[in-house]
């Protein structure tokens, strides 16, 4: 930018530092982890819906995405590997429409965490 400013776009966030000056900025993600709570606890409401060893299989994947997003640092790969996990377990819930749609969202907003 022009007259000593700074300007850096970080995942929508914009920091703006002027002349020479050091910018720490730390992001925000309360309201997205929000909402993937929200997401796990509405797919495990509709657990009761699946056959026992079919809820205890999403069950397992489920906690280990709330497992990872506890952590201080959580790291991609263990996330991008609860996606993959969770890809076969659209076939089991295809009759549950709204666990269908909330497990859907759900791999979208982890998508968007890194």
């Amino acid at each position: 930018m022009t007259d000593g400013y700074s300007l850096i776009n970080i995942n929508g966030q914009i920091n703006i530092s002027k002349d020479n000056s050091t910018l720490y900025a730390s992001q925000y993600l309360n309201d997205i982890n929000n909402d993937i709570y929200s997401l796990i606890e509405s797919i495990e409401d509709d657990l009761q819906k699946l056959k026992k060893d079919e809820a205890e299989a999403l069950q397992e994947v489920v906690t280990m995405i709330k497992d990872e997003l506890h952590k201080s640092n959580p790291k991609k790969y263990n996330i991008e590997r609860c996606i993959k996990l969770l890809a076969p377990m659209f076939t089991i819930i295809n009759g549950i429409p709204t666990l269908v749609n909330n497990l859907h969202y759900l791999v979208e907003k982890l998508a968007t965490l890194f």
